[in-house]
C-alpha cells in the first residue's frame, strides 16, 4: 500500500511541476507580449496587459492539455474543456485582482509583493480549478 501512495505521490509531484513549468512559460510569453504592446504605443497598457493574458492563456491551454492533463473527462469535446478553460482563466484574474485588494487593504503598497502575493495565489486557485475540473480524469 505504501508503494501505491508513492507512485500516487511521485504522479502527482510530476504533474504538478510539468504544470508549474507550463506556467511559467506561459507568463514569459504573457509578460513579453505586454512589454512589446507598451513599448509599441500602439495599445494602452489596459489593453497591452489583456493582450498579454490572453496570449499567455492560449499558450497554456496548448501546453497544459497536450503536456500535463492529457487524459481529462472533456478530452473528446475541446470546445466544453476551451470554455471550462476560459472560466478558469477568468477566475486567475478575479483571484489576482481579489489578492491585490487584500495586500493594499493592509497598507502595504510594495507593487513587486502584492504581484508576487496575486501571482501565488492566482497560481494555487486557477490549478485546483484546472485539474479538479477541467481536467479531471474520467
Amino acid at each position: 500500500m505504501e508503494k501505491l501512495s508513492n507512485i500516487v505521490l511521485n504522479k502527482n509531484t510530476i504533474e504538478f511541476f510539468q504544470y508549474l513549468l507550463a506556467s511559467a512559460i506561459s507568463l514569459f510569453f504573457d509578460y513579453s507580449i505586454y512589454i512589446i504592446s507598451i513599448n509599441s504605443k500602439i495599445f494602452s497598457i489596459p489593453q497591452s496587459a489583456s493582450i498579454g493574458y490572453l496570449s499567455g492563456l492560449i499558450i497554456s491551454y496548448y501546453l497544459i492539455r497536450k503536456k500535463v492533463f492529457k487524459e481529462g473527462w472533456l478530452r473528446k469535446n475541446r470546445l466544453k474543456e476551451a470554455i471550462l478553460f476560459a472560466i478558469s482563466g477568468f477566475l486567475g484574474v478575479l483571484i489576482t485582482y481579489a489578492s491585490s485588494f487584500i495586500v493594499l487593504f493592509f497598507k502595504i503598497n510594495d507593487v513587486h509583493l502584492i504581484k508576487v502575493f496575486a501571482i501565488i495565489n492566482s497560481f494555487v486557485g486557477v490549478y485546483l480549478f484546472r485539474k479538479f475540473l477541467v481536467f479531471k480524469k474520467k
